[in-house]
């Protein structure tokens, strides 16, 4: 069973995404986070609403341009 909330570092374990990832998809609002009390404090990822979208395929990650290139070739 999941943490309900799960820190940044947590979540790339779990995942396998490299925490600049992370923080870009978070920075993108395609990751949710529980709302901070104070800024600057620990980033908490909402692993339930997460869990939620990816079932739902409410979630797109967007794939990397070395990616797509490669993908592009193979077509």
């Amino acid at each position: 069973m999941s943490a309900s909330v799960q820190t940044i570092n947590k979540f790339c374990e779990e995942t396998g995404m490299s925490r600049t990832k992370v923080k870009e998809l978070i920075n993108d609002c395609i990751i949710p986070t529980i709302p901070q009390e104070q800024s600057g404090g620990l980033v908490l990822i909402n692993k339930l609403e997460f869990d939620r979208r990816i079932a739902a395929n409410q979630i797109m990650l967007p794939i990397p341009p070395r990616k797509r290139k490669l993908l592009d070739s193979e077509a």
